[in-house]
């Protein structure tokens, strides 16, 4: 499933393998810690960053508020309109085909796994360090992350300088 996306080669392996847990329902979501016995309170379960909803891999990378909202701030950095599926692997599949172009669909698919290990990040530091997230630094941090996992692996990236992500990230 990773090895349609052309910028897997962009992304860190330790990134690739992450997203990989993700889409198999791996990764330990709180709702997945409970499953396997180690939280032992259903109420232990709910999202770190609402508070409302139990933290399963959909909600906490696609419908959390946190999480919706940083997709969005993405959509309109790249400009683009689309409606989001629910599923994290719809999502996943569906997302290459958005991009326009092909010097954009590189920028663009690094964007998946930038966001979901953004949103992994923050989850990770407000769990264990109280940090409270702020919405503007978290697509600041996937801009960063998203320039510099390019610029590390691509031999073309003066090539894709022209596109929106590199304009804008550029300024970082």
């Amino acid at each position: 499933m990773l090895s349609s996306y052309e910028s897997d080669a962009c992304n860190p392996t330790k990134i690739s393998i992450f997203v990989w847990q993700l889409l198999q329902n791996k990764i330990p979501t709180r709702s997945n810690l409970f499953k396997r016995g180690i939280l032992k309170n259903p109420e232990e379960c709910k999202c770190i960053f609402c508070g409302v909803e139990n933290e399963d891999s959909n909600h906490l990378f696609i419908h959390c508020k946190i999480a919706s909202d940083l997709w969005r701030d993405c959509y309109k950095w790249w400009g683009i309109r689309t409606v989001q599926d629910k599923d994290c692997k719809k999502v996943f599949e569906q997302h290459p085909n958005v991009a326009k172009m092909t010097t954009e669909k590189i920028g663009w698919e690094c964007i998946w796994f930038t966001v979901t290990w953004t949103i992994w990040l923050a989850r990770n530091e407000k769990i264990f360090k109280q940090k409270e997230v702020d919405r503007r630094k978290l697509l600041e941090m996937v801009q960063i992350r998203a320039f510099n996992w390019i610029k590390a692996s691509r031999k073309d990236v003066r090539r894709l300088k022209n596109t929106s992500m590199l304009q804008t990230v550029g300024r970082y």
